[in-house]
């Protein structure tokens, strides 16, 4: 232990002794010896580069071990220790520390004592390399990276790519350091890119995707989990999990991505963003790593309506228009969907649906289930069909979760895609026949984002049974944050082909007429 003799004089009896017996259990690792030096219940905080975390029971869990927090004083270079009394029941620890790797982080401890036994209360910590490039979010970054048009429309706004997407002068690396050295840099910009640089907003760099957009959670085997920001030590949500995290961080204003099956939708739900997933085949996906071209739409993410709606100006063809038809505004609720999400969820989101005047109505979905299995038998076969000439002889240096859905893939025989194929076309006539002329409020996820070792896998399947729904139909998909206490939640509006503008407008207006005593808004006026 470290030498804190000089501070005896000016310590609180039994203070140093409770700091030092502290860091030793951060050392060992040991969660109940962490755990007793925290006040009990919701008074005990910890704040840290992956945000908040509230309550004892989650502060322990995210402290041990150490390796995934901080160096801790014992057995690092010290650097500064000062301790300030507040009075005799109070203190307060700052300290620096340098990781053996170099770089200096910084803790502020408050410490409480009670019936004679000091206890932490809040800590603030910022690790070596807080401040640095975070490779889990990023692949490439710049200040900016590419600078969009003088004077467009949206000139100030400054854009974070997900790395399927093609960026003139660097190489796509689809969240695959296999594929990243085995890619030449693109000679182009996706059209998508090259359509918001012209529009005047800067390219802030090139995000972290789930490995060749696989998966609905961020968690990606080689670069590590981009942060939550809103909900800590949660999956992000993916597969553009880094452009969602580089959005919610406050590093971009808008996330670009490809959406499959809620590829931005979920990430967007468990961050609390806006996003709209575009009507199918509405924007160019050249220059874009596809998974499976059935379902692929281009889509974005922002922290407010408004951002959203100003990329959808500039990227919806204008031949996509408001409806001229007033009765287009009717907003339906649907006993079945709301039904399949958590309770705090589904409260969230029927509160949400009755705001918007929505009414309530069933459609059965008997056939929902053999939906969902087409929708995973196409997806797999069309991205084993786009992959397999680089797989070959390459599925070792894929991770093991991609690897399984390709494999799976490769395993599903002509006839059976032939199959899914036809029961995914009438699945989808049926979903437009559904929607018609309305807008159709559900669960953008089933829950708030799952701890990182929760079942993520069941989780997934569970999503998918709302994910897949617009993929399904080819429809326009808004993700809108709903109010709630704690983690975020989310709605989903889902309308006709054709109707993106119409949900843009929806979310602007509801925002906009958001009160302190909660959204005073009518279907009428918001669309």
């Amino acid at each position: 232990m470290r030498d804190l003799s000089p501070w005896l004089g000016s310590a609180p009896e039994g203070l140093l002794e409770a700091f030092d017996r502290y860091e030793h259990a951060l050392v060992e690792g040991d969660p109940a010896a962490v755990a007793a030096w925290w006040v009990p219940g919701s008074a005990a905080t910890y704040a840290g580069p992956e945000g908040l975390v509230i309550g004892r029971e989650l502060i322990t869990a995210s402290l041990a071990p150490t390796t995934d927090t901080r160096p801790t004083w014992d057995g690092h270079d010290p650097g500064v220790f000062h301790l300030l009394p507040i009075d005799a029941q109070c203190a307060v620890i700052t300290l620096t520390m340098q990781e053996d790797t170099g770089g200096w982080g910084s803790e502020t401890q408050v410490w409480v004592c009670r019936q004679d036994t000091w206890l932490l209360t809040a800590i603030h910590t910022s690790p070596p390399g807080s401040n640095a490039l975070d490779t889990r979010l990023w692949r490439v970054v710049g200040d900016p990276l590419v600078p969009g048009a003088r004077d467009g429309a949206l000139a100030g706004e400054t854009l974070a790519v997900s790395d399927l997407l093609a960026v003139a002068g660097q190489q796509i690396g689809a969240g695959s350091p296999a594929w990243l050295a085995s890619s030449s840099a693109e000679d182009w910009d996706a059209t998508v890119v090259s359509t918001l640089l012209n529009a005047g907003a800067d390219l802030r760099g090139i995000c972290r995707t789930d490995e060749l957009g696989w998966s609905a959670f961020g968690v990606n085997p080689h670069y590590g989990t981009p942060p939550n920001a809103r909900a800590p030590r949660r999956v992000p949500g993916g597969a553009a999990s880094g452009a969602a995290s580089a959005v919610a961080l406050g590093q971009a204003t808008i996330g670009v991505g490809l959406d499959t099956g809620g590829s931005l939708q979920v990430p967007a739900a468990y961050q609390g963003l806006y996003c709209l997933r575009t009507t199918h085949g509405s924007l160019a996906r050249d220059r874009v790593v596809p998974l499976s071209p059935t379902f692929d739409a281009i889509g974005w993410l922002a922290r407010d309506s408004a951002a959203l709606a100003a990329a959808g100006d500039v990227l919806v063809p204008a031949s996509l228009r408001l409806a001229p038809d007033r009765d287009h505004n009717r907003v339906v609720v649907v006993t079945e969907l709301l039904a399949l999400a958590d309770d705090d969820v589904a409260e969230a989101v029927g509160d949400y649906a009755r705001e918007l005047g929505a009414v309530e109505e069933s459609w059965g979905l008997a056939e929902l289930d053999s939906w969902v299995k087409a929708f995973v038998t196409v997806r797999a076969a069309e991205a084993w069909r786009e992959h397999r000439d680089w797989l070959v002889g390459r599925t070792d240096s894929v991770g093991p979760a991609a690897r399984d859905h390709f494999l799976a893939g490769a395993a599903v025989s002509e006839h059976e895609e032939a199959l899914a194929a036809e029961t995914v076309a009438r699945a989808g006539v049926r979903l437009r026949t559904l929607v018609a002329d309305r807008i159709v409020v559900l669960p953008a996820a089933v829950s708030v984002a799952p701890r990182l070792d929760d079942d993520l896998v069941a989780a997934e399947q569970a999503n998918l049974r709302l994910t897949c729904l617009a993929s399904l139909g080819g429809l326009p998909a808004l993700t809108v944050p709903v109010a709630g206490p704690g983690l975020p939640r989310a709605a989903c509006l889902v309308a006709a082909p054709g109707r993106d503008r119409d949900l843009l407008a929806l979310a602007v207006r509801a925002q906009s007429s958001m009160e302190p005593g909660g959204r005073q808004i009518t279907v009428s006026d918001a669309v």
